[in-house]
């Protein structure tokens, strides 16, 4: 089980990739569709990794917006109140997200000095649970 589900558009797998090595190397277990193994069946492996994790990262872009399961996974993320969502560009969120307040991360590069990260670890740490008495991996 993973503390952090990444939800996302898969054409934008290579920004994931960044932004699930940052939140490794603040001590976050990360989890994406990208550890699901050959032979499992995807929907069934999504559904439990999203309902043990602590906290659902959802990241929105102009791909994101328009798949079906990012969508899914974020209202359930948003229903039991697991969302972080990230913009990583300007667009339009779907109705029942435009309410809920995004770290702004439009034209991020990859680096680990974005001012928004610093808010985002906040919010993560605020949906990890507490773990040998730690909170999250963002505080480590």
């Amino acid at each position: 089980m993973a503390n952090v589900f990444i939800s996302y558009s898969d054409t934008d797998k290579t920004t994931v990739k960044r932004i699930s090595a940052i939140l490794e190397a603040k001590g976050y277990s990360v989890w994406w569709d990208q550890h699901i193994e050959i032979g499992n069946k995807f929907d069934r492996v999504i559904e439990e990794e999203l309902k043990q994790a602590d906290c659902v990262l959802v990241v929105w872009t102009k791909r994101s917006v328009q798949s079906e399961w990012v969508r899914l996974e974020a209202e359930e993320a948003l229903r039991s109140k697991k969302i972080v969502p990230i913009l990583l560009e300007e667009v339009e969120l779907p109705l029942v997200f435009k309410n809920v307040e995004s770290a702004m991360m439009h034209g991020w590069n990859g680096s680990d000095t974005h001012p928004e990260l610093k808010l985002l670890f906040r919010a993560i740490d605020a949906k990890v649970k507490v773990k040998d008495g730690t909170l999250g991996g963002g505080n480590n």
